[in-house]
C-alpha cells in the first residue's frame, strides 16, 4: 500500500518489535525504519545501524545532550516518544538532531515550536 499510494517519502516504519522491522527492510529496503524502545539499550546508535535502521525512537526520559550527540555522530535521526510536558518539549525542540517529537499533545508541540500560546489558536 505504501508504494501503491506513493507514500514512501512520507512515512517512517516504527515498531517495538525489532524483528518485524528487520523483515520490513528485507521486503522494502528503501523504506526508512526506526526502532522504538522503552528500556535502556547499550549504544543504541550502534544497534540501530547494525539492524540497518535509520531512526531511533527512544523513551524521551533516556535522552540527554551526550546521548543526542552520539546519535548525531552516528548519522541516526531521533524521534523521542511520548513527550507531553512543556519543559521536555522545549528542550527537544532546541536540539538539532531531533527529527520528530511523538506526543499526545501535537497541537501543544506546534504551539511551542512556533512560539504561539494556547490563546492564539484562532490564528491557525
Amino acid at each position: 500500500m505504501i508504494r501503491r499510494f506513493g507514500l514512501s517519502e512520507r512515512i517512517v516504519l516504527s515498531s517495538f518489535n525489532h524483528y518485524t522491522l528487520v523483515r520490513c527492510k528485507q521486503i522494502a529496503p528503501e523504506l526508512p525504519c526506526g526502532i522504538l524502545y522503552e528500556c535502556r539499550i547499550a549504544e543504541p546508535q550502534d544497534y540501530c545501524k547494525r539492524l540497518g535502521m535509520q531512526y531511533l525512537h527512544p523513551d524521551y526520559r533516556f535522552l540527554d545532550d551526550a546521548e543526542l550527540t552520539k546519535y548525531e555522530s552516528a548519522g541516526v535521526k531521533t524521534s523521542p516518544w511520548t513527550v507531553d510536558g512543556d519543559d521536555e518539549i522545549k528542550y527537544l525542540l532546541g536540539q538539532l538532531n531531533i527529527f520528530a517529537i511523538m506526543s499526545n499533545k501535537p497541537d501543544r508541540v506546534l504551539e511551542l515550536r512556533d512560539g504561539r500560546s494556547s490563546s492564539d489558536k484562532a490564528s491557525y
